[in-house]
């Protein structure tokens, strides 16, 4: 690579670069990113550099004026606050070769609703965004409460694949990029020791939530897992001396049981007894 920074004229001037082919690119505060006069990030042709044959080669950099706003909404169709609203472009996924040159607070935000589940990004790129919406993320002091809802992409795309892409452009707010959040399926348990008796103070989680703690049992060792996407889990309870055991279905200690789920139904029953376990000497 070879870098210059543009004087007060905007003027810029590289020099020993040897033949071949390369591309030029530019960022500025305030900027979006550009391969010479291209309209995206993705476009921008190449340029050939033969012996010392001066090359004059332009760079406009749109501003980052784009703004995304919306709304969120529950099932009901009431307001929600607090519902994190994130905002990503894949083109700022590729600057890691520009790291210092590139604002990436303008390919990436996050922001929460407002009580009027409202929100507003500005600042962005004029380029195409991902959209997504969750309930329950992870916070300041740690994973947000457990949320019966469950997490979308714009527009009503559920599950980890992309969501249908917003456009931007500069100085342009779009407008009306909102989610209805829907109810998730809910499995309902008792967790019991090796003897039967109620364990409370267990964690219990899927597959699906695991990275939030799921949930724990009451002082009658029964749990709620609300929020969950369809599709198919395993379901696991750990107790706080670390023990952990997984849900096999009765009659079936073989192998772990696959739970298939369906958003806004509810699963009771599964619940999960701890082993005993004994202790071995020996020399």
């Amino acid at each position: 690579q070879f870098r210059a920074t543009s004087d007060a004229d905007g003027r810029y001037a590289i020099a020993g670069v040897f033949d071949g082919s390369w591309k030029v690119g530019a960022a500025a505060p305030g900027h979006a990113f550009r391969w010479g006069t291209a309209d995206s990030f993705e476009l921008g042709a190449s340029i050939t550099v033969v012996d010392d044959t001066p090359i004059t080669f332009d760079v406009t950099l749109p501003r980052a004026t784009a703004s995304i706003s919306g709304t969120v909404t529950g099932p009901d169709g009431a307001p929600l606050e607090g519902v994190q609203v994130n905002v990503s472009s894949s083109t700022g996924l590729a600057f890691s070769q520009f790291a210092g040159m590139v604002d990436f607070a303008s390919y990436q935000r996050t922001v929460l609703t407002d009580a009027a589940g409202r929100y507003l990004i500005t600042g962005l790129a004029p380029t195409s965004f991902g959209v997504s919406f969750a309930p329950q993320f992870f916070g300041q002091i740690g994973p947000t409460p457990i949320s019966r809802l469950v997490a979308e992409s714009y527009n009503d795309v559920h599950g980890p694949g992309p969501g249908t892409p917003v456009l931007t452009a500069e100085g342009v707010e779009s407008t009306g990029i909102d989610a209805q959040l829907e109810v998730g399926a809910t499995i309902r348990g008792r967790i019991t020791d090796a003897t039967g008796s109620p364990a409370a103070g267990v964690g219990v989680y899927t597959t699906q939530n695991i990275e939030f703690g799921g949930a724990i049992t009451d002082a009658d060792g029964r749990y709620e897992l609300p929020g969950l996407e369809t599709g198919v889990v395993q379901l696991y309870a750990s107790d706080p001396a670390g023990s952990s055991v997984a849900y096999r279905t009765p009659g079936s200690a073989d192998s772990i049981t696959d739970i298939p789920i369906e958003r806004g139904a509810t699963y009771e029953g599964f619940d999960i007894q701890f082993e005993r376990y004994g202790t071995v000497f020996a020399t």
